[in-house]
C-alpha cells in the first residue's frame, strides 16, 4: 500500500478526529509515514498503523507542550518548529515545515469533530487529551503581544531572558532544555559565574548577528541520511539552507535592528557513511560511537556581508577526506549564491573573486589553514 494511502487508511480509524475528506492529508507522505508509522516497515495494517500514529503523535505535542514558555515567547513563529525538530527523537526526521503541517492537521481535525460532535459522542484518548491541552495553549497566545515573556527555569524576578530584541530562531536555539540549563539567566546585567558559559551577548544595535546553531548540512536529506550513524544527534545541527534563511531575514532588517554581516559557524564532517560502517565493523563497536570518536568535525565559517562574501575552501582537511569537503563547499556556494548576488569572496586573505572575477592578491602571507576576512 502506498505511504498516502495508508496514512489516510490509519488517521481515518483514530477516534475523535474528524478530517476533511478527499484532501491531500500530506505534503510529503513518504517522510510522513516514516515518521509517524514506521522507517522500517513499508506497509503495515491500518490498526497497528493507528496505534503509532496515536503513540507517537501524542509524544510529538508532548514535545511542543514541554516548550510552552518559548512558543508564547515567540508567538509560534516558524523558528519554534526547528526547535521541535532538535527536541523531538524522532526514529525519522521530518522537515519542520512538515511537523508543522502534520500538527495543523491534527489540529483542524480535532477542531472539526468538536464542532460537528453530540455530547453522546464524546471521546476521549491518549492522543485527543493532549489535543485539546495542545489548542488551548495555541488559542491563549495572541500574534501580537508585546514580548514580556521569559524563559522558564531560575527565579530571576522580572528578567526578560533573553533579551527582547533577540530573534525568534535565536530564542529557540537558547531554549533548547541542554543549552537552557547552561546559559538561563547570564547577561550583560548579571555576572556569569565562574562555571557557567559564555553568555552569546550582543549590544541591540549591533550590525552583525550570529547564527547560533551549527550547521553541518548542506540540506535536510543530507540531515535525515546522518540521524541514525550519529546516534540520533544529527537533529541538532542545521542546514545551510536553513542559515541562508536566516541571513537573508536578518539582512531585510531596517533601522536600528538593519544587519551589515551575518556569521555562521560551520562543523561538517567529511566521511562516508558506508567507510564509517565499515570502520564500526572492524572496531566491533556501534557506529554512533564510532562516529563520536572518529569522525571529527570540521571548524569553518561563512560570512555574508554587505557586500562580499568570505568563503574557505583551503581548511587543512586531510588530502584523504578533501574531495569531500571540496565538494561540500561547492553545494553551500551554490546555495549562496541562489540567495544573494556575490560581489567578492575571499579565502585565506586572499579575495577569491572581485567584480571583474579575476584572482586578487593576498593581503599577507597566512597557512593554508588559517583565515582571515
Amino acid at each position: 500500500m502506498k505511504p498516502q494511502k495508508n496514512l489516510k487508511k490509519a488517521v481515518s480509524l483514530l477516534a475523535g478526529l474528524t478530517f476533511e475528506s478527499g484532501a491531500t492529508l500530506f505534503d510529503a507522505p513518504v517522510d510522513t509515514y516514516q515518521a509517524l508509522v514506521s522507517h522500517t516497515a513499508r506497509d503495515l495494517a491500518p490498526e497497528q498503523a493507528r496505534n503509532n500514529i496515536e503513540n507517537i503523535m501524542a509524544n510529538l505535542l508532548k514535545v511542543c507542550m514541554q516548550y510552552e514558555d518559548v512558543y508564547r515567547r515567540i508567538r509560534g513563529d516558524d523558528a519554534f518548529w526547528l526547535l521541535i525538530l532538535s527536541a523531538w527523537n524522532a526514529n525519522h526526521l521530518m522537515q519542520p515545515v512538515h511537523i508543522q503541517q502534520v500538527i495543523s492537521l491534527f489540529v483542524g481535525a480535532r477542531r472539526r469533530f468538536n464542532a460537528d460532535a453530540q455530547p453522546s459522542q464524546n471521546v476521549s484518548t491518549l492522543l485527543t487529551t493532549i489535543l485539546d491541552r495542545y489548542i488551548a495553549m495555541v488559542d491563549d497566545v495572541p500574534s501580537n503581544a508585546n514580548i514580556t515573556q521569559r524563559l522558564s527555569g531560575i527565579t530571576l524576578g522580572a528578567l526578560i531572558w533573553p533579551e527582547a530584541f533577540y530573534s525568534p530562531i535565536d530564542v529557540a536555539v537558547l531554549g533548547e532544555g541542554t543549552i537552557r540549563t547552561k546559559l538561563f539567566g547570564i547577561s550583560p546585567g548579571r555576572s556569569a559565574r565562574e562555571d557557567d558559559l559564555i553568555y552569546p551577548h550582543r549590544p541591540a544595535d549591533a550590525d552583525c548577528s550570529l547564527y547560533l546553531a551549527p550547521v553541518a548540512s548542506i540540506d535536510h536529506e543530507a540531515r535525515n541520511h546522518w540521524h541514525k550513524p550519529t546516534g540520533y544527534k544529527s537533529r541538532f545541527y542545521a542546514t545551510v539552507d536553513e542559515f541562508l534563511t536566516y541571513a537573508r531575514d536578518e539582512f531585510h532588517k531596517t533601522g536600528a535592528a538593519a544587519k551589515s554581516h551575518v556569521v555562521g559557524l560551520l562543523n561538517p564532517w567529511f566521511f562516508e557513511k558506508d567507510a564509517l560502517t565499515a570502520e564500526a565493523a572492524r572496531r566491533n563497536d556501534a557506529i554512533p560511537n564510532v562516529w563520536k570518536k572518529t569522525a571529527f568535525r570540521a571548524g569553518l565559517m561563512l560570512g555574508l556581508s554587505k557586500p562580499g562574501k568570505p568563503t574557505y575552501p583551503y581548511a587543512a582537511e586531510p588530502s584523504t577526506r578533501r574531495n569531500l569537503q571540496d565538494a561540500w563547499i561547492r553545494q553551500m556556494v551554490k546555495l549562496v549564491e541562489a540567495r544573494f548576488m556575490i560581489v567578492e569572496s575571499w579565502t585565506d586573505g586572499a579575495v577569491d573573486r572581485g567584480q571583474d572575477g579575476e584572482k586578487l592578491k593576498a593581503d599577507s602571507q597566512v597557512g593554508a589553514d588559517s583565515v582571515e576576512a
